[in-house]
């Protein structure tokens, strides 16, 4: 053990003013206490590494909490993106009707049908809209956006007459429209809710014609659907083939290379001028419209 000047001149002053005998037992004592004082020194040593080790956990803890914080700001944050109607409010969104005859309230037996599409921007300030339809017997005398559930009539939010055009029994309504325009406060939340349908009238059925209840998309989450080729000439092959050819160049149908969704709904799901139906959904179409598309 090393002992400094300082407590070496001490002793040394302690033992001037008398020391007592030292004898071998003494010895044994003193580097009994010294003993003692070396294992309270390791004693402090360890209680110092204990503090030190204390001190690490609860870094280590702080840092842990840190990081649970950081993540679930950041998965708060995406959820709250996603609306009750799981439609991102970042991103545009796609919507789609079908309109016939048998959703009129009541029930309206004709021969016209029709399809439209619909994207609501992602500020939720702005619908735009294709509606197209056909087989009508007399003119189309006016068309609106009406705000009700599916089975409901409602009232008149939007006239869609200024966009309206009609030739030899089929209108085609092509335009857009600001949200602040129509009669209702909350028309986004609305149109995203299902409770909004384009309606057309005519002077046989003022009260409406056909109409079609405003749908989101099966989109996969982003708002937009995108059609998939090869299942588009799986599903051509298999119902389209036949009468068109294997590439739609025509056969003893006509040649349909190219054509748009629109059309292909009016004539293969609603049976327009007698051509066979098939049971597609809006994925399905779309997915044939890509196909023709390659040609």
């Amino acid at each position: 053990m090393r002992i400094s000047g300082s407590i070496l001149l001490v002793l040394a002053t302690i033992c001037i003013a008398g020391c007592p005998v030292v004898t071998p037992g003494d010895n044994a004592n003193d580097n009994t206490a010294n003993d003692n004082t070396t294992n309270d020194n390791a004693a402090n040593d360890n209680t110092t590494n204990d503090n030190a080790a204390n001190d690490n956990a609860t870094n280590d803890n702080a840092t842990n909490d840190n990081a649970a914080n950081d993540n679930g700001t950041a998965n708060d944050n995406t959820n709250d993106n996603l609306n009750d109607n799981g439609a991102d409010d970042t991103v545009e969104v796609s919507l789609s009707a079908a309109l016939s005859g048998d959703q009129e309230v009541p029930a309206v037996t004709t021969t016209a049908s029709g399809s439209a599409t619909f994207v609501l921007n992602a500020e939720r300030t702005e619908l735009s809209f294709s509606v197209m339809a056909e087989g009508f017997a007399e003119t189309v005398s006016a068309a609106h956006f009406h705000n009700a559930p599916a089975g409901v009539s409602g009232d008149v939010v939007f006239d869609l007459g200024p966009f309206l055009v009609f030739a030899e029994g089929t209108v085609t309504i092509e335009g857009s429209a600001p949200l602040s325009e129509w009669a209702i406060a909350n028309a986004a939340e609305e149109i995203l809710a299902g409770n909004v349908y384009v309606n057309l009238h005519t002077p046989t059925n003022p009260a409406g014609e056909i109409r079609g209840q405003l749908v989101i998309s099966d989109d996969g989450g982003d708002g937009m659907l995108t059609g998939d080729a090869e299942n588009g000439g799986t599903l051509f092959a298999a119902d389209c083939a036949g009468c068109h050819g294997a590439d739609a160049s025509g056969g003893f149908g006509p040649n349909i290379q190219g054509e748009d969704a629109d059309n292909i709904t009016l004539h293969v799901i609603h049976a327009h001028d007698g051509h066979q139906t098939f049971l597609l959904s809006e994925q399905e179409i779309l997915d044939i419209e890509v196909f023709l598309a390659g040609f």
